[in-house]
Formats: structure tokens, C-alpha cells, sequence
């Protein structure tokens, strides 16, 4: 019984371990598109005379949407 469950903790945290690591592959994704949106978001509002701005990403139902000027739908 103890090692059983042993093994059953160590198989759980090894699971844990691949998802994190896909989660982390996919995040670097994540933020290299956040970041080349933000200075897209920043060169429009200087071209319009703002000196900045937000950029505010939030999900409505199952869609995110990306608000700086207007709103822009994330395709997936």
C-alpha cells in the first residue's frame, strides 16, 4: 500500500510536469504576440498624437478580444 502509493504521487507529478512544459511552450507564444501587438497598438496611437495607451486582452463567452483602439477578435 505504500508504494503503491508512491507511485501514484510520482506519476501524477510526472503528468503534471508534461503539461506544465506544453503550457510554458505555448505561453512564450503568447507573450511574443502581446508584445509584437503592444507596439503596433503604441506606433497607431503615436501616429494619432497619443503620447500611450492600454492594451487590455479579455475573453467575452468563448472569443478574446484584444481593446486598445476599437477591438480587435484573437484568431485562433
Amino acid at each position: 500500500m505504500k508504494y503503491s502509493l508512491s507511485l501514484i504521487l510520482f506519476l501524477f507529478s510526472l503528468l503534471l510536469l508534461l503539461v506544465s512544459g506544453e503550457a510554458a511552450s505555448s505561453d512564450k507564444q503568447w507573450q511574443t504576440f502581446v508584445a509584437d501587438y503592444n507596439k503596433h497598438l503604441t506606433r497607431k496611437l503615436k501616429s494619432k498624437g497619443s503620447p500611450g495607451g492600454s492594451l487590455a486582452i479579455v475573453n467575452i463567452g468563448h472569443e478574446d478580444f484584444i481593446n486598445g483602439i476599437g477591438r480587435t477578435k484573437i484568431e485562433k
